[in-house]
């Protein structure tokens, strides 16, 4: 307030100072603006500036100064000034104390300092206010001071905001941070808060930033502490525009808490209004605000700003529905099952208040019409979302109902009482709103398909009844004020043409079909004006809810059903054009509602309520039925069976039905006359009284005294009768006495036995029974001879129609007649010639046929294939046997009987004759014939005398045939003039060559089908050369050494045959170099296949990636690649995150990082390695002169550096040629081509070689500051999973390590102690089994690359139902067992013995997965939404604020999808049943919870190859297979054993098993962990008539032993590698260790045996070794015999037969020059292959080699102790495992087995007997032991089985002779 309290001065804002504003009167001259945009000279009246104006009430001392020309520069950065203005260089400038705006100054000092000035001026300032007073100049004055404090204060203010614009910007921090260093702003008062527009950008900013809501206490703190002090009107309103624009706003800027503690007072009226009007929409109605704010109801109701924003609602609603978009309720949520809005129901109270009025209401009318919707229309979404929410209400119901409450819903009640509450809570809402939409005009269900959400009729599942829920839903409807009478009309009506349409169709009748659901509560009643509606309520009062339904299904029989006068009936003929029934439906005709009132098999499936319904319904309309057909008489017969309560008695009902209901409707004539019963009534009962003992029941409703119609005898029988055992609850040793007894009593009648004879299975206890026939009448004896002879039985029976009236026309005393044997021929023909006294009687022509069939050895199948009757059979046999008729169809339809019995060619054309012939010759059918197009009227068109003509191997190359195979070998086989008879010219030649050149392959790869395809295809353009190399592509892959090119050429094939042909070749050299060479991760060359068999392009047709497939029903495929739809070739990175190939990449390599895959850390290692020996070269402290040599010069620790190098290299070069650059430009090392140089040439051009390359290298990859060269490799594969560098993907995989391990140490700990299920609900639960048990199988590619999806195993890969996931089941049902919870599932089938257990979030506490589809079962269909809405929106009539709300959302929709994209997506696909779900691409071991196993062995968990080894035995466990790989993997895993629920893998388990493992440096488990000095020390033993030596003598003689075995070797190796390399013909290359590199032609010949780790014994002379040849080698048999015909030479040996065992080199006492005594050596040959990379002897020697460089002499003392071992055992008998010739049937570990043994026992053969016996000793036999004590190789089989990678030594090696033996001599050394 101004001093002068004669003049108000306004205030003053930024954008108002000025004169005209201010209403000063000055001169014209001074007439300019004061402020920013004013001359401040004319202000002081043209004064120097020197001249200064003072003024102020609060202390502040304000420095005025004009400043013109150049006198005076301002400077923006000195505090204290601030430069206001700038019209031609004049600045208006304040060189006052700022502190009281500025952010930098201290608030205590700002206050001193302000003090002080005050003091000094309040003379000087007194003086000069009286002085002016209120003259025009002091006000000039004065409002020129207070234009300059404003404009200071806005000065400070826009820093401020800037300040707080520039913090939030930093896009160097997280958000989070940010929303930190804001608050720090704050807590430092560099930002102050007392300005409404510091506070409004201040918040408006952290609750952007603030995603978590922890910025919340610091808000609270605020205004607690009156930093945002609400009780400033400015800053209250400023505080609740933001607070209360959204609903996250409201949430986190602590509205409520300030509503609370008083600080936001709403019962002030003014603060009240205040708060109501910065109302938003969505804080308004979709929040509890309001109802929490304590304002009254009346006030907000009456606010004019709710009542505006209710009527924005309404009108955004309605604009979304004129655009096409979902229409969220402003009441309710769509998700039912979520908290309903709170301040939903305010919305329909403000809408009721505007529309109190008719101006209001007629207002909101054309609000809603201006945006394009009508009311109607507007209606019309919520219709059919409450119409949802009603359904979905219903479902639960029915869920809970079935005893299945929902699983991990936001509402987790299990009663019904629930449901209902939930559904009262809700009506009162939606009634008002209804109310108001009604009163606006809208009339619900307006449109006749809007009716069918009143009918449940989506797939709901098999069990639910949907009828009932139809019901329910519509209940509902009616509560809610939906349904009046005329809608119910409309109801009946749209029920009526549904239901008529589909009985039309036949589709009323399907398998769970919709119909079921068009049923219509009877308390809706109808207008009373419409007939339909009318008549079918009332039908509904008789039959149900459902009548119309019922009606219809039986009108639907009827016309399906043949009538009496061979019609059929129509529809109209039953129901008349008004939806009436007729008269005809009523009555006795085949199919009608009576038929199935009285028939035994009728579909209610034993609901007699059903039943009796429809007999009541048939009572109701009696005038209908007919007297004639006996309708109506039967009707009143079964009317009589009701109670004293005037019920029908069921059961009655039922016995009447099941005795005599179907004779009353098949012969009403003869049971009824007119309403009577006749006597033949009564015959009926008292014949069927002895299968229905219960007679009674029914009989005394119709006459009670029935059984007076059978005198006394009659009685006596229906007596005995009722004794007969019934097939419901007796044996057949009941039903056996019984007919003995009744035997024995002679039987009252013939007629009854009969009966009782015929009846069910009684032949077969005759037929026990021989004494009995005896008794039996002569046609029944020929029956049960007849029987007997035939093997026929009680079914045959009922197949020929036999019973007692009709027997003797079958059977006589002779046995059976002409008849029988006639009725039967067709069926019995293989009996009839095993039973040649049959025939007796048969025609000439029928005994013919069955001479024919014995001759052939044919059955009656086979007979039948010719279709042949009795009419037709002298046309295709005569008395000499088939004719030519019958040879005709034979030829043409089993060709192969032809040629098997050449006598039957007889008569046969010489056409027939050669085609005959030719098909024997090539084993073709007649499926094959059929293809070629022959037949009997074209047969010498493609065959004459000579065999096939031109035409058919024409047509062969055309027809669906097609068998180049076929077509080649024919072609081979002929002679000169054979194949130019064959007519093929040089193109169709080279086809056939092209193809029979090609392997054969599988269902998977078969390449032979894709060359036979795409040469159909291409046939005309391609020429013979073309043909050829195509052919050679595909072979070569075919026989590739990678087993991803192999196992998968066909669809390589297909993509290199994409390119042009000239650069086919250097695309098939960048392939092989990638799979070939072993430069990248597994995980890289798997996806590099899927990418190869399913490119980007492809994906589409590959997979169907549409929301829906055929038949509507649901995508099973993962919704998050569904909406995947960016392009990973687009460089833009929000379209890369967004593509199928990076979600799929990230989640293959987050499962094999998550699975410790060693493949990836060896790479790593190596690029680790590499970058620091190319680091040492670039700082000089490594020279590159080093390496300017030939490789083979080099000494050992330079060739390993060149090796890790060279490496290095491969890698880099492997990754940019796969970049878009690199596959255009693919680099080529230099110095491996000077590798592949002679060695003159090589010596010369090694010089700066490897330089070269990686120079070259650096160039194209373009290393930084920032990331080198090995980090650039990381990054292109990692980048996608948040990796960026070499460093940070060695920290992430050791965390996930770490991070697992404690975790399921934890889990472990609580599965000890828990006693609450195991399985929880929302668990997830996979079979490792797979479909047929190939999941163990690949157990150890599962470990080490995670759970993945078959489309994703590389050379394995294959695709099912549910493509691109890991199937799973999800437990959905708690408080069982771990087998009463699995064994409803569908993982149940898939276990094979192992089941991992993925525990869900709720259960572990953690956030891992997103639930993305639920199954429709599911009562919680809540869903992680990933999609992201269009930022390309219309911004057209949208407010700022709205489009800011809109791009708010955008950003967290992509925030959401970024933070969900790495976790586990889980989702419902339902495929095989409830609960059944998918896992998006798979899962990492470090997900798994724990596994569960059971008793199965690797045997019946489908691993082929032991049986033979084991007779038939298996005794190795698939858990211990398990605790292996758990092992191996490098982080503990709990197993629990399915049936008693114990933990069976312990942590301690788990880190003995580690310990065991010591040495092994493949696996990281670190320093060898030896056995105490004494348990390493043993002395000289005697054996039996052996003494083995003592350690010390053993250890003294390995230096001499050690010396011989390397000279022996040196001498072996250079006479094998001699051999190899001198094969002319092969060109082959040699050496002698792994390293994953696959290239051809070189033969790996790795030394397996023991010499080679100097654990032989002293002078021992045999030598093993592994010889790996190429694939295409292997299969060409040529070759390899090459190759072993050159070892023989070398070896001076001859193939013998004794030289070659399965293949393999068996040479004993082999004389070699150089060495001085001969050898044993075995040679087996492997294909060569990556999969194999740790080796068994590799491993030995690793551990080996490991102790030696710990310690030399203990290395010794091992040695010594695996020699004694071996010696030991050899002496026992136990020593060769049980397969190896000698052994006598006693199997020890084998020599490789004791190694490892004693080795897993710190090199102790003591400490290893000891862990031996006291296993056994508390085993019961060999079996429990091994389930108890298995000795893993740790090493992998050279063979590369999948199956077994590991052997274990005492189940594949032992067996129990050998385990006793081992037993006692084992006591030996431990006493």
């Amino acid at each position: 307030m101004n001093r002068h309290n004669s003049y108000q001065q306004p205030e003053a804002t930024a954008n108002d100072a000025n004169a005209d504003q201010w209403q000063i009167d000055v001169s014209e001259q001074g007439a300019s603006k004061v402020g920013n945009y004013g001359n401040a000279s004319d202000v002081n009246g043209d004064k120097n500036a020197n001249d200064t104006n003072h003024a102020s009430d609060q202390g502040e001392t304000v420095e005025v100064r004009v400043i013109k020309d150049n006198r005076d520069e301002p400077n923006n950065d000195e505090p204290g000034q601030v430069e206001q203005g700038s019209q031609a260089g004049q600045t208006v400038r304040t060189d006052a104390d700022e502190s009281q705006y500025s952010t930098n100054v201290d608030p205590e000092e700002r206050s001193g300092r302000v003090a002080q000035a005050g003091a000094e001026m309040q003379p000087k300032k007194r003086g000069m206010i009286e002085l002016l007073g209120s003259s025009p100049l002091g006000v000039m004055a004065q409002t020129a001071l207070d234009s300059v404090r404003h404009s200071v204060h806005e000065i400070q203010v826009d820093r401020q905001i800037k300040l707080i614009d520039k913090t939030a910007q930093d896009r160097s921090t997280e958000e989070q941070e940010r929303c930190s260093q804001l608050n720090r702003l704050v807590d430092e008062d560099r930002v102050k808060l007392q300005d409404g527009r510091v506070l409004k950008e201040y918040l408006s900013r952290v609750s952007y930033l603030d995603k978590d809501g922890s910025n919340t206490n610091f808000i609270n703190k605020l205004i607690q502490e009156n930093k945002v002090d609400l009780s400033r009107p400015d800053v209250r309103e400023a505080y609740l525009k933001v607070a209360l624009s959204t609903e996250l706003n409201s949430e986190r800027l602590g509205v409520q808490e300030a509503i609370n503690t008083g600080k936001l007072d709403l019962s002030n009226e003014e603060i009240a209004d205040q708060f109501l009007g910065a109302m938003s929409q969505s804080v308004a109605f979709n929040t509890s605000m309001l109802k929490e704010s304590s304002i009254s109801p009346e006030r907000i109701v009456n606010n004019d700003h709710i009542q505006e924003i209710a009527v924005e609602q309404m009108v955004s609603v309605a604009d979304r529905v004129h655009n096409g978009k979902d229409a969220e309720s402003p009441i309710f949520s769509r998700y039912w099952y979520r908290p309903v809005n709170d301040d939903g129901a305010y919305l329909a109270d403000v809408l009721e208040k505007v529309c109190s009025s008719e101006e209001g209401r007629q207002c909101l009318v054309d609000s809603i019409n201006k945006s394009g919707a009508s009311v109607q229309e507007l209606g019309e979404p919520f219709e059919k979302m409450e119409t949802d929410i009603l359904e979905e209400i219903a479902r639960r119901r029915a869920r809970i109902e079935r005893g299945r409450p929902s699983l991990n819903a936001d509402l987790t009640e299990d009663t019904l009482s629930d449901v209902d509450e939930l559904f009262a809570n809700m009506a009162t809402d939606m009634t008002k709103y209804n109310d108001v939409l009604k009163g606006l005009g809208w009339e619900p269900f307006k449109k006749d398909e809007s009716l069918a959400k009143l009918f449940c009729t989506s797939s709901l599942g098999l069990f639910t009844k949907k009828d009932k829920m139809s019901i329910e839903v519509q209940d509902g409807a009616y509560k809610l004020g939906l349904i009046t009478p005329g809608v119910t009309d409309r109801l009946y009506n749209y029920q009526f043409k549904e239901l008529f349409n589909a009985t039309k169709r036949g589709s009323i009748l399907g398998y769970n079909d919709n119909s079921s659901a068009y049923a219509i509560n009877p308390d809706l009643v109808p207008s009373g004006e419409d007939v339909k509606a009318n008549y079918w309520h009332e039908q509904s009062k008789l039959l149900g809810d459902n009548a119309m339904r019922l009606c219809m299904v039986q009108a639907l029989e009827m016309t399906k059903e043949s009538q009496g006068d061979n019609q059929r009936l129509d529809l109209s003929d039953l129901i008349d054009e008004k939806g009436i029934l007729k008269d005809t439906f009523f009555q006795n005709r085949p199919g009608s509602l009576l038929w199935d009132v009285c028939a035994t098999k009728r579909r209610d499936y034993g609901d007699y309520d059903c039943t009796l319904r429809s007999l009541e319904f048939l009572e109701a309309h009696q005038d209908q039925t007919s007297e004639m057909d006996g309708s109506k008489a039967t009707i009143k017969l079964l009317s009589k069976m009701r109670d004293e309560d005037g019920r029908y008695d069921a059961e009655a009902v039922r016995l009447f039905r099941k005795s005599i209901g179907s004779i009353c409707i098949n012969n009403p004539e003869e049971l009824f006359d007119g309403d009577e019963l006749t006597d033949k009534f009564y015959g009926t009962v008292f014949m069927r009284c002895y299968c229905n003992k219960d007679t009674d029941k029914f009989m005394s409703y119709i006459d009670s005294d029935w059984k007076d119609h059978y005198g006394d005898a009659g009685r006596k029988y229906l007596e005995l009768v009722s004794t007969y055992p019934s097939w419901s609850d007796t044996s057949s040793d009941e039903r056996t006495e019984w007919i003995e007894n009744y035997l024995d009593a002679g039987g009252p009648t013939n007629e009854l036995f009969d009966k009782i004879l015929l009846d069910r299975d009684n032949i077969a206890i005759f037929r026990e029974h021989p004494e009995w026939q005896a008794k039996l009448a002569d046609d029944k004896k020929a029956l049960m001879k007849f029987f007997n002879e035939c093997g026929l039985g009680s079914y045959d029976i009922h197949k020929y129609e036999l019973i007692a009236d009709n027997l003797p026309d079958y059977f006589n005393a002779s046995g059976p007649t002409s008849k029988m044997i006639n009725k039967a021929f067709f069926d019995i023909t293989d009996f009839l010639y095993k039973h040649p006294e049959l025939q007796e009687g048969l025609s000439a022509e029928q005994k013919s046929m069955v001479r024919f069939c014995e001759e052939c050895n044919l059955h009656s199948r086979d007979i039948n294939r010719y279709e042949l009757t009795a009419d037709s059979l002298s046309e295709h046999f005569n008395a000499d046997g088939p004719t030519s008729k019958m040879k005709d169809k034979i030829l043409f339809s089993n060709v192969e009987l032809l040629y098997k019995h050449p006598e039957l060619q007889e008569g046969l054309s010489a056409e027939q004759k050669s085609m005959v012939r030719f098909c024997g010759e090539y084993s073709l059918d007649n499926s094959y014939i059929g293809k070629c197009g022959l037949t009997p009227d074209n047969l010498t068109d493609y065959f004459d005398t000579n065999g096939p003509k031109p035409k058919f191997w024409q047509d062969t190359f055309l027809s669906d045939a097609h068998n180049l195979d076929l077509v080649y070998e024919y072609y081979q086989n002929q002679d000169e003039a054979g194949k130019k008879r064959m007519g093929l010219d040089s193109k169709q030649i080279a086809v056939a060559r092209g193809y029979s050149s090609i392997s054969e392959g599988n269902y998977w790869n078969d390449s032979r089908k894709l060359f036979e395809s795409y040469v159909r295809e291409h046939y005309d353009e391609l020429t013979i050369d073309q043909i050829k190399w195509t052919a050679s592509i595909m072979a070569r892959l075919a026989s590739s050494n990678a087993s991803e090119l192999a196992e998968r050429s066909e669809a390589f094939t297909r993509e290199l045959l994409k390119l042009d042909a000239d650069k086919i070749p250097e695309a098939l050299d960048r392939i092989e170099d990638i799979y070939i060479h072993n430069h990248l991760p597994y995980v890289g060359k798997n996806y590099l296949v899927f990418h190869t068999m399913h490119p980007s392009d492809n994906l589409e047709d590959d997979f169907n990636f549409s929301s829906t497939l055929s038949y509507d029903r649901p995508n099973t495929i993962s919704p998050v690649l569904q909406q995947a739809t960016g392009d990973i070739r687009s460089g833009k990175l929000d379209q890369m995150l967004n593509s199928r190939d990076a979600i799929i990449i990230s989640d293959l390599l987050r499962a094999s990082l998550g699975s410790n895959n060693r493949s990836i850390g060896e790479y790593l290692a190596t690029l680790k390695n590499g970058q620091a020996l190319l680091d040492q070269l670039s700082s000089g402290e490594l020279s590159w002169e080093t390496f300017n040599q030939s490789p083979n010069s080099m000494d050992q620790a330079t060739k390993a550096d060149y090796d890790t190098l060279s490496t290095f290299a491969w890698h880099l070069a492997t990754i940019y040629s796969s970049t878009r650059a690199g596959k255009e430009h693919p680099y080529q090392l230099v110095h491996q081509q000077v590798n592949q140089q002679s060695d003159a040439e090589e010596l010369s051009a090694h010089s700066n070689a490897l330089q070269t390359d990686f120079a070259n290298l650096t160039s194209l990859i373009k290393p930084n500051s920032r990331y080198t060269l090995a980090d650039r490799a990381v990054r292109y594969f990692a980048h996608f999973v948040g990796i960026e560098d070499l460093a940070g993907a060695e920290r992430y995989m050791d965390n996930i390590v770490k991070e697992a391990d404690a975790r399921n140490r934890k889990t472990a700990e609580y599965l000890a102690t828990t006693s609450e299920p195991k399985l929880q609900p929302g668990d997830l639960v996979k079979g490792m089994g797979g479909t047929d048990g190939y999941g163990i199988r690949y157990l150890s590619y599962a470990f080490q690359n995670g759970s993945i999806s078959k489309e994703y195993l590389g050379d394995a890969s294959r695709s099912d139902t549910t493509p691109l996931d890991a199937d799973a089941s999800i437990v959905l049902y708690g408080e069982q067992t771990i087998n009463q919870t699995m064994a409803s599932m569908l993982a149940n089938g898939y276990g094979w013995g192992l089941w991992t257990v993925l525990r869900s979030d709720e259960a572990t506490g953690e956030d891992r997965f997103i639930i993305t589809r639920r199954d429709k079962s599911e009562a919680d269909q809540s869903v992680y939404d990933l999609s992201v809405p269009d930022a390309n929106f219309d911004r057209t009539n949208l407010t700022q604020e709205e489009i800011d709300r809109r791009l708010r959302e955008i950003a967290e929709a992509k925030r959401h999808r970024r933070e969900g994209l790495p976790k586990l997506e889980i989702f419902a696909t339902s495929v095989d049943g409830e609960g059944h779900y998918g896992i998006r691409t798979g899962f990492g071991m470090n997900t798994v919870d724990f596994f569960i196993s059971d008793k199965t062995t690797r045997t019946r968990a489908g691993l082929g190859g032991v049986n033979a080894r084991n007779n038939g035995e298996e005794y190795t466990l698939v858990s211990e297979v398990t605790k292996l790989e758990i092992a191996l993997g490098g982080f503990y895993i709990p197993i629990v054993d399915r049936d008693s629920e114990e933990l069976i893998f312990t942590p301690a388990d788990y880190d003995k098993m580690r310990q065991q493992m010591s040495g092994l440096s493949h696996y990281h488990t670190g320093d060898y962990q030896f056995a105490p000095d004494s348990e390493l020390e043993l002395p000289s033993t005697d054996i039996g008539k052996t003494t083995v030596p003592s350690t010390t003598t053993i250890i003294s003689e390995l230096p001499t032993s050690i010396a011989e075995t390397d000279r022996k070797h040196a001498v072996i190796n250079q006479t094998i590698k001699e051999a190899i390399t001198d094969i002319p013909e092969l060109n082959l290359s040699y050496k002698d260790y792994l390293d994953g590199d696959l290239t051809e032609n070189i033969v790996e010949m790795i030394d397996t045996g023991s010499t080679g780790r100097q654990t032989n014994a002293p002078g021992s002379g045999d030598f093993d070794y592994m010889a790996r040849l190429d694939r295409s080698i292997l299969n060409d048999p040529t070759k390899k015999q090459q190759i072993t015909d050159a070892l023989l030479t070398a070896f001076g040996r001859e193939n013998d037969g004794s030289a070659i065992v399965n293949g393999n080199l068996r040479l004993k006492r082999v004389s070699i020059d150089g060495l001085a005594e001969p050898v044993d050596i075995d040679i087996t040959f492997a294909q060569k292959t990556n999969k194999v990379q740790y080796p068994t002897d590799v491993a030995l020697a690793d551990r080996l080699s490991n102790i030696k460089n710990q310690s030399e002499t203990k290395y010794q003392k091992v040695l010594a102790n695996i020699i004694y071992a071996k010696q030991f055992l050899k002496a026992a008998g136990v020593y060769k495992p049980r397969r190896s010739p000698g052994t006598k049937g006693i199997g020890g570990l084998g020599g490789v087995g004791i190694e490892n043994w004693v080795l897993q026992h710190g090199g102790s053969f003591k400490q290893a007997a000891r862990d031996f016996l006291t296993v056994a000793d508390s085993c019961s036999n060999f079996e429990d032991f091994c389930a108890h004590y298995p000795v893993w190789d740790y090493g992998e089989n050279h063979k590369g089985i999948h199956s077994k990678p590991h052997d274990n030594f005492v189940a594949d090696n032992m067996n129990p002779e050998g385990y006793e033996r081992m037993k006692e001599a084992l006591r030996t050394v431990v006493g």
